[in-house]
């Protein structure tokens, strides 16, 4: 499978998916497999993400544990690869390989070089490089990966490249005089497409210049009948140029590729003979651009927006470019508009300085598009010699609209959305060869309209359009100076990846380092006050793009909105309730959805968590500072928070020994800087009651997850707050004791201070007293913490314990145990205890039973027993993993590693047995008994 131009391709997708191995392309054995290479080297040197390439090579059907299902693809994808082809980093994983590498990637290199040539008349240099590119084709590119969208990504992508190999070698072959070639080229380029109007041009064009103009003009007749049979539409003025001309024995248009309108004088062909040109007669006109703007500079980072708006303007009638202010919107209607001015005419409509309300918005509107197609209310009939009759405006624009095909952009649509909307459906059902496009921060919500959010830019440290841009316009207004990559990473990320936010602090290096722009992005509003001088007033400040929707909303809506800002995680609804609803604020959902709908909000749908609204920085920042302008606002918003977090944690804590633990795991995650916000504030305020049933909800999940520094921190303040004589109102005493806990065991192993765990066991021993609810399980842990420091009394305690009614307290007796006994020596006893305390812990228990699994690993290993040992591992990473306790996953991955590789070869069996029942049934298939 190699060819001679490919031999320095590493990765082929034109083809089969295929890895070279000892010099030969190799097809890559096991569809999940082709699905990720094919995911990462569609980008090359671009990172992916990790959930975005679980998508791609699992679909809508994930499996059960998804991270660990993709690190195993990865593993295997790299062993294949050369060393250091695939890179992890912090923003995903992506192929480090050169361009060359890749086919798909070396096809564009080649293409761009053939242009090249072309450009300087190396004609028979352009005509090598469009053989070397196909030459990398082996077959159907996607065939071999399911259905789905990354196969139909890599099939559009392979036939994008083949079109431009095909144009261009048209193109070239025509002007070296080999005008048979580039007639067998045309042929198989309309038929392929038989409703492409450009290919038939080219087709009808190289027929006339061969001699065979009876052929070119049978060819239009027969595409003139399909497109009206199939689409209702008439050929375009370019073609119906072309057919006039060939009709006249005029050239059929210029050589290279068409362009639409083109005429030009010649000598007409008449079989062998050339007779001199006949006068050339005006031609149709060629479509025109109305209110397009030029652009400035160039537009980065919009390439895959533009393609996907494009296809959405040949299957829709009315497209929405929906974002927040600053996403460039109007950038992207304008370098639409003057790619699709090519073909048909366009007129773009500003609405930004439109100000009627009513039925008088309509008018206003249907009048701003009159003006921009110059269409006017007074008419001059010269017959009769009377000017000034008046004519129905409206009239006159359905008249406009309908009378050939045309695309309509309607730019800054959000504060006429009502009238807007009654315009486009008006014109959409009255010209049905009419296309409008919108820009707005709302949809229109009419049946017709398809909406296209229009994302930040993505950003990258290693190169991303969000740094690409940054970098641009800093260069412009100062060449020499200094980017480092993390910083201007850090920079963009905090700016929401908001185009017009990044070059207006790019702007700022003119004065200042990229550091200190960094530094300063705390106050974001002072320091982007200075914009472009030739942009909208709404477009010069960063202040300004914001209060812009602000205006646009209701009352409801903008209390709403300063209140949401104190949630830095997001929010699900239930939320929003506890802490916007109020008098002035009577339906807290109605008020989300506005902010949804004028793209203050954005929505997160998880699978697990299900439906989640996030506020960009930038909006909450703005959020802020008008709720700090609202007086005695702030205090009433924190205490709703207050309370609202102290429910939730309490809730949380409840139903931590019951319900469903993973699920609760990645809620807190989710909530945790709400959460912090909301402890922070307690402690600010004296709070204990919220402190103290909030943080041992944090510090669980901290504990979980490894960050014992955060637990000690946090619980240091935490416990300066007096929890005694709070009454009902109070905390409940299992959670105060669980704060205790966590901070006496942390002293204890990071050899605190005699003092501080002298306090601490002094306010343990009063919660201690008889009156306080507490748990038996919370009594048990509370009596431990009390045991003398030489451990007398310990062992008639645990012994008490480990008969305990209550499971809760005989499996922390068990667990504590056996810790002890591995300590003394006593491996027997530890493994003994441990199996009794995983049958006592239940399935529901999932953090406990990955403790003691992992126990057990690391005790079976001590007395030789890989296997089992293997096992258990297996079982507490599977769990550690899907709780994100990363940090203990890489640790006991290690130890795993080397159990297995002391347990070969049966050790593999099992281990490979382990994970095979672990994946189907994660409860069942353990050893509990080892011998």
């Amino acid at each position: 499978m190699t060819t001679p131009a490919g031999e320095s391709v590493v990765v082929a997708l034109l083809g089969e998916v295929a890895l070279r191995r000892d010099g030969t392309l190799t097809p890559l054995p096991g569809a999940r497999s082709r699905l990720l290479l094919a995911a990462l080297a569609l980008r090359p040197g671009r990172s992916r993400g990790a959930q975005a390439l679980i998508t791609d090579v699992w679909g809508q059907q994930p499996p059960r544990a998804p991270m660990n299902a993709l690190h195993t693809q990865v593993s295997r994808l790299r062993s294949a690869l050369p060393e250091g082809a695939l890179e992890i980093g912090p923003a995903g994983y992506r192929l480090t390989l050169a361009a060359e590498q890749v086919d798909l990637s070396s096809v564009g290199d080649r293409v761009t070089r053939a242009r090249g040539l072309h450009a300087a008349g190396d004609l028979a240099g352009c005509l090598a490089e469009i053989a070397g590119a196909r030459a990398l084709w082996r077959g159907d590119p996607g065939a071999d990966l399911p259905p789905g969208e990354l196969a139909d990504e890599l099939r559009v992508a392979a036939g994008r490249r083949l079109a431009e190999l095909d144009e261009l070698e048209l193109t070239a072959r025509e002007a070296d005089g080999d005008v048979d070639g580039a007639l067998a080229l045309a042929r198989g380029r309309a038929a392929a497409d038989p409703l492409d109007e450009p290919a038939q041009l080219a087709l009808m064009r190289l027929l006339a210049a061969a001699g065979r103009a009876n052929e070119a003009l049978e060819s239009f007749a027969a595409f003139r009948s399909r497109l009206v049979d199939q689409l209702g539409a008439d050929p375009g003025p370019a073609l119906s140029a072309a057919h006039t001309a060939i009709l006249r024995g005029e050239p059929a248009g210029p050589a290279g590729p068409p362009r639409p309108g083109a005429g030009g004088a010649g000598t007409p062909v008449t079989g062998l003979r050339r007779e001199p040109a006949a006068p050339a007669t005006p031609a149709e006109p060629p479509p025109v651009a109305m209110g397009l703007r030029a652009a400035p500079n160039a537009l980065l980072g919009r390439t895959d927006d533009l393609a996907a708006l494009t296809d959405l303007l040949h299957t829709c009638r009315v497209v929405t470019v929906l974002g927040p202010g600053g996403a460039g919107k109007t950038r992207v209607a304008n370098e639409l508009g003057a790619r699709v001015a090519r073909t048909r005419p366009v007129a773009l409509v500003e609405l930004a300085s439109v100000r009627a309300e009513g039925g008088d918005a309509r008018v206003e509107i249907e009048a701003a598009i009159a003006a921009v197609l110059g269409l006017s209310e007074v008419t001059f009939d010269t017959a009769s010699l009377r000017s000034g009759q008046t004519v129905d405006l409206r009239r006159r624009l359905r008249d406009a609209v309908s009378a050939r095909p045309m695309l309509l952009i309607l730019d800054n649509c959000e504060h006429l959305i009502d009238a807007v909307a009654v315009v486009v459906a008006d014109l959409i059902g009255l010209a049905p060869r009419l296309t409008v496009l919108t820009t707005s921060r709302s949809p229109l919500t009419i049946t017709a309209e398809t909406v296209y959010p229009l994302p930040p830019l993505t950003i990258d440290p290693a190169g991303s359009p969000a740094t690409e841009l940054f970098a641009a316009r800093a260069r412009a207004v100062r060449p020499a100076v200094r980017l480092d990559p993390e910083i201007v990473a850090q920079l963009c990320h905090t700016l929401d990846g908001l185009p017009l936010a990044i070059e207006l602090a790019a702007a700022r290096v003119r004065t200042m380092s990229v550091e200190e722009i960094n530094e300063r992005l705390a106050d974001r509003f002072a320091l982007l006050r200075h914009g472009d001088r030739s942009s909208p007033e709404r477009h010069r400040t960063l202040h300004a793009v914001i209060e812009w929707s602000w205006n646009l909303l209701d009352r409801e809506q903008q209390a709403a909105l300063r209140r949401l800002c104190r949630f830095p995680a997001g929010f699900t609804l239930s939320a929003a309730e506890a802490v916007a609803g109020g008098t002035d604020v009577t339906d807290v959902a109605a008020a989300v959805d506005g902010l949804v709908n004028q793209s203050l909000l954005t929505v997160l749908d998880d699978a697990v968590l299900g439906t989640r609204y996030r506020m960009l920085e930038t909006v909450r920042e703005f959020g802020e500072e008008q709720l700090t302008a609202a007086a005695g606002e702030p205090d009433a918003v924190d205490t709703r928070m207050l309370r609202w977090a102290e429910r939730y944690a309490d809730d949380v804590a409840s139903r931590y020994m019951t319900g469903d633990q993973f699920r609760l795991a990645l809620s807190v995650a989710a909530e945790l800087d709400n959460l912090l916000a909301a402890l922070r504030c307690a402690i600010e305020r004296r709070d204990a009651a919220t402190a103290y049933t909030v943080f041992p909800v944090v510090g669980t999940l901290w504990v979980i997850r490894g960050s014992h520094m955060e637990v000690i921190a946090w619980a240091q303040r935490v416990i300066e707050l007096d929890a005694a004589g709070l009454g009902p109102e109070g905390p409940r005493a299992d959670l105060v004791l669980v704060t205790y806990q966590m901070m006496f065991l942390h002293l204890a192993y990071t050899n605190g201070s005699a003092r501080a765990l002298a306090e601490l066991r002094l306010r343990v021993r009063r919660l201690l007293r008889p009156g306080v609810e507490l748990s038996e399980n919370s009594r048990f842990i509370g009596r431990v913490v009390l045991t003398r420091a030489d451990g007398r009394g310990i062992g008639r305690l645990l012994a008490e314990a480990v008969r305990s009614d209550d499971l809760e307290t005989r499996a922390s007796a068990l667990l504590l145990r056996a810790n002890m006994r591995e300590n003394l020596g006593d491996v027997r006893g530890s493994t003994i205890d441990a199996i009794k305390a995983l049958n006592v812990l239940g399935r529901e228990n999932v953090w406990s039973v990955a403790m003691v699994s992992r126990h057990l690993g690391q005790v079976c290993g001590q007395i030789a027993q890989y296997a089992e040992s293997v096992t258990y591992y297996r079982r507490a990473l599977d769990v550690l993993q899907r709780l994100g306790a990363y940090e203990d996953t890489a640790c006991w991955w290690l130890r795993w590693s080397a159990s297995a590789s002391w347990s070969r070869p049966a050790a593999n069996s099992t281990s490979r047995s382990a994970r095979r029942t672990w994946t189907a049934r994660p409860w069942d298939g353990i050893d509990c008994c080892p011998r």
